[in-house]
C-alpha cells in the first residue's frame, strides 16, 4: 500500500525518514503562533492529472484534496490523500502534485518548508451541440 493511503488510514503514523526530519514544519491552513509571519508557498508549475478510463466512462467529476508538505526547495514531500474520489483518481491526484513545484514558504527572508492542502479537480468539459 503507497504511503499516500496508509497515512489516510492512519493519519498518526509516523513517515519514512527523510529530508524533512527534524525541520519545523510550518502548516498553513489554520491559526497558530508557529505559522505567523510565515508566507505560504505559491504553486510555481502545475502538472494537471489524467482522468482513469473508468471515471471518464463514468463521467465522474469532483475534487481530491491532498496534504502535503512543501520543502524549502518548493518541492512536494510527504503527500497524502485526505479526502479521496475513487476510481482511480486518487492516485493519478497525487502522481500530478509530486511533479508540482512551488515557490517555497518563507519567514524571516528565509525559505521553510510548509504543510498545506491542495485540491485537485477533475471536471469534463460539456460539449457544445
Amino acid at each position: 500500500m503507497p504511503d499516500y493511503w496508509r497515512h489516510y488510514f492512519n493519519p498518526a503514523l509516523a513517515w519514512p525518514q527523510d529530508a524533512l526530519d527534524g525541520q519545523t514544519i510550518y502548516p498553513m491552513d489554520g491559526p497558530g503562533e508557529l505559522s505567523k509571519d510565515v508566507i505560504a508557498p505559491r504553486v510555481d508549475h502545475r502538472v494537471e492529472a489524467k482522468f482513469d478510463d473508468r471515471a471518464l466512462r463514468d463521467k465522474v467529476q469532483g475534487a481530491v484534496e491532498l496534504r502535503l508538505v512543501v520543502d524549502a526547495s518548493g518541492v512536494p514531500r510527504r503527500v497524502k490523500i485526505a479526502r479521496p474520489l475513487g476510481y482511480g483518481l486518487d492516485a493519478s491526484a497525487v502522481e500530478a502534485v509530486e511533479k508540482w513545484r512551488f515557490v517555497p514558504g518563507m519567514k524571516a527572508g528565509r525559505a521553510v518548508p510548509t504543510e498545506l492542502v491542495v485540491e485537485q479537480q477533475f471536471t469534463l468539459a460539456s460539449r457544445t451541440q
